[in-house]
């Protein structure tokens, strides 16, 4: 994957993808291959957003 603008499943709403390599330190630990994405749509929610490679290939198709 790379910066790319990806669909959810569920909502239809757009996202773009920043990175599917995205890690944060959590009490003391790396959390490692993230997918870190942006809302293309105002979203009281906030802007940015991480997930499991795993769990963002299940919930978002890429827009062709």
């Amino acid at each position: 994957m790379n910066a790319k603008t990806y669909k959810h499943k569920k909502t239809g709403k757009l996202y773009w993808v920043i990175t599917d390599n995205f890690m944060f330190k959590q009490d003391g630990k790396w959390l490692e291959e993230l997918v870190l994405y942006q809302a293309l749509y105002p979203n009281p929610d906030g802007m940015y957003f991480a997930r499991t490679k795993e769990d963002f290939e299940e919930n978002f198709e890429k827009v062709k």
